[in-house]
């Protein structure tokens, strides 16, 4: 065989394991004092014109909840859901009640390789957790999930009634992976 030949190949299997290896939208939980963030990346290469990201805490057998107000159901530091960055991406989201255990980022402009992170506390209602209740191990997040939709009314669908939406689940690295199957519309 000749060399060439070799050395398209391997390219050609590059190309295509990068493509499948970043088809998807990364959330990763990063523990952190005072505020904790969720970092939301968009590796799928497509432009997602409008859509949300929900966060829900309640599957995760820690008993994870959002401490958003001092005199609340968290320890201690309480933080409000906030916007941190964005790059090539907007992101804006409703407050979130304090112990609630869910929250939605609604996106606009989010384009490949874009980041939005956000911060805001994350506490555990299990005593026996790894790090006590005020800080969550990446362990403790396993179990909760993430689901994107698209659209413009982030419920899923745009003024035509096409969308996609997707789901992944935390693993125990507090890390998800919501693979897409197309672009959105």
């Amino acid at each position: 065989m000749h060399p060439y030949r070799i050395l398209l190949g391997g390219i050609a299997a590059l190309v295509l394991f990068a493509t499948a290896a970043r088809a998807d939208i990364a959330v990763r939980f990063t523990e952190a004092a005072p505020k904790d963030s969720f970092t939301v990346t968009n590796g799928t290469g497509c432009d997602i014109a409008a859509g949300s990201i929900t966060i829900d805490l309640g599957p995760a057998p820690a008993g994870l909840l959002f401490d958003t107000d001092p005199a609340g159901p968290g320890e201690n530091v309480a933080q409000p859901l906030e916007l941190a960055r964005a790059e090539n991406a907007r992101a804006t989201f409703a407050a979130v009640p304090d112990g609630a255990t869910t929250a939605e980022i609604r996106i606009r402009d989010f384009r490949p390789g874009g980041e939005i992170e956000v911060t805001v506390d994350v506490d555990d209602s299990a005593p026996s957790g790894p790090r006590g209740v005020q800080m969550i191990d990446g362990s403790e997040m396993a179990g909760a999930r993430v689901t994107f939709a698209s659209g413009s009314d982030a419920a899923g669908a745009d003024a035509k009634g096409a969308g996609i939406e997707a789901a992944a689940t935390f693993d125990g690295n507090g890390e998800a992976r919501i693979a897409l199957a197309g672009c959105p519309q």
